[in-house]
């Protein structure tokens, strides 16, 4: 029988509680999930510096963590979330506009907690020992039954979705479609909450408590949360909006009748008769000597 030949490429995730040493990424301004493929241009120092050590590894891969403050430019532990990315170097080229700069292209994996942070002597690149963040251990059944009513719930809330499309993130394009596909099709609970916390418009805040959470489970119920918010502001928004629509029409054609009213009394000199008579009526009012209780 022919030998199976087994693949010399170690897997990208790190057993669990062991340490591995990664270059380290600070990210500002933007949220990375796993099984989210994403592109940049790298102009500091230390993050061209971190994507040229991650592409000599094998696999080649970093730690990316965000930034609590965007203004650090050299954040140290504390700086940082303590629950980051481990991500998957696809690319790491030099634009040809500017070779300076790197255009970097990554693929989260998997939940890391960082250790500690490692200062490079020479200062080409900082690293970071990190852990993977296991997920607790879960009903099969309840995983199943939360990820059921997670799509039942992205459905309704993209029922009621305005045109304008204020459901997703960057819009109803096919990029966005795909990851919504995927997220449908996908019977891993933690992959399609990942997909869709990137994929939806959330607050940045809810955002990071998405990434921070361990459980699937604890992030299904944060995004059924927030798609059934969704639905029942769409259906109030609405309801508000035919309202003041319907108040606005029934004003306006009050409005057009007493014009119209106006106008056919003027032409038959109604509306003059019908002043003068009221004068007159003052007029006698002002002039009747009654008792002030009549």
């Amino acid at each position: 029988m022919p030998k199976t030949k087994r693949s010399e490429t170690p897997s990208p995730i790190p057993a669990p509680g062991e340490i591995v040493r990664l270059p380290l990424l600070a990210m500002r301004g933007f949220i990375i999930t796993p099984y989210f493929n994403f592109s940049f241009i790298a102009t500091r120092h230390p993050t061209i510096s971190a994507a040229e050590r991650a592409r000599q590894l094998k696999p080649p891969r970093m730690a990316v963590f965000c930034q609590r403050n965007d203004s650090d430019e050299l954040p140290e532990a504390k700086a940082l979330y303590p629950v980051g990315v481990l991500c998957s170097l696809i690319s790491c080229q030099s634009p040809a506009e500017n070779p300076a700069q790197r255009k970097v292209q990554l693929e989260g994996v998997c939940r890391i907690t960082l250790v500690r942070i490692i200062n490079a002597d020479d200062g080409t690149c900082r690293e970071a020992e990190v852990q993977l963040l296991p997920e607790p251990e879960e009903s099969p059944r309840d995983l199943e039954e939360c990820r059921r009513m997670l799509i039942m719930c992205l459905d309704n809330a993209q029922e009621r979705e305005a045109a304008e499309g204020e459901l997703l993130k960057n819009g109803n394009g096919a990029a966005q479609q795909k990851m919504l596909a995927r997220a449908r099709a996908t019977q891993d609970l933690s992959v399609c909450t990942d997909v869709l916390s990137h994929l939806l418009k959330l607050d940045d805040s809810l955002r990071h408590i998405m990434l921070q959470t361990a459980s699937p489970l604890e992030r299904a119920r944060l995004l059924i949360a927030t798609l059934n918010g969704f639905t029942y502001r769409v259906e109030i928004e609405r309801k508000v909006v035919t309202a003041a629509r319907q108040s606005m029409e029934r004003h306006q054609r009050e409005y057009f009748l007493n014009e119209q009213m106006r106008a056919i009394r003027q032409e038959l000199g109604v509306a003059d008769q019908e002043e003068s008579e009221i004068n007159a009526l003052r007029v006698r009012e002002q002039e009747l000597a009654a008792p002030a209780y009549v």
